[in-house]
């Protein structure tokens, strides 16, 4: 047999089998496999309006076509209300770019998402956090800048790293209490506050 075939074949195969491995971890992926129509919500705390108003404009120019929120004041804060369309992943770069949206790291903003799941599936097993609105935030001591935290409703926490690659992490350690969602501009539920 020639040696140029015989390195054909074995390049074959060895594209062959990163291609199984890769359909293998497809299954494995990260899946929202219903949604509910409820609204996904952010809450920043310590942000005026000139610098929540540049943060969108910020966010709209680095990510290009993404909704809009509706924005409205909320005592000494600001409640961002996004269409029940709006994806989890899109909920937790929103939460994260407006913590640091400060382009001069001089501070972080305090900011709280909720984002209501449907059925979620990771690895092909249901999820606990399923049919929950879990709290989204960034933890206060957080040095990496590239990930979010979520919590549940029974305390059960997760970190989320980014870029999202079905690489959902539960974290036993208790960064933040879960917080229930509130629309009442008297309700400070900072994460400054506790």
């Amino acid at each position: 047999m020639n040696t140029g075939y015989i390195l054909l074949l074995a390049f074959l195969a060895i594209v062959c089998l990163f291609m199984s491995r890769h359909k293998k971890d497809k299954s494995g992926e990260f899946k929202e496999i219903s949604t509910t129509d409820k609204l996904r919500t952010i809450r920043l705390f310590d942000m005026d309006e000139t610098q929540l108003q540049k943060a969108i404009d910020e966010f709209i120019e680095m990510y290009g076509d993404v909704e809009l929120p509706d924005i409205n004041p909320l005592g000494e804060s600001f409640l961002l209300t996004f269409k029940a369309s709006t994806d989890y992943v899109t909920l937790c770069y929103w939460v994260n770019y407006l913590v640091y949206s400060d382009e001069s790291k001089q501070r972080r903003f305090s900011v709280l998402g909720w984002y209501p799941f449907g059925e979620v599936t990771l690895n092909g097993e249901k999820q606990l956090f399923s049919n929950q609105t879990v709290m989204l935030y960034v933890e206060e001591d957080d040095n990496d800048y590239d990930n979010v935290r979520f919590v549940t409703s029974n305390g059960n926490h997760y970190l989320q790293p980014f870029p999202i690659e079905d690489n959902l992490i539960l974290d036993p350690a208790d960064k933040e209490p879960y917080r229930p969602q509130q629309s009442d501009p008297d309700y400070n539920n900072s994460p400054k506050e506790f």
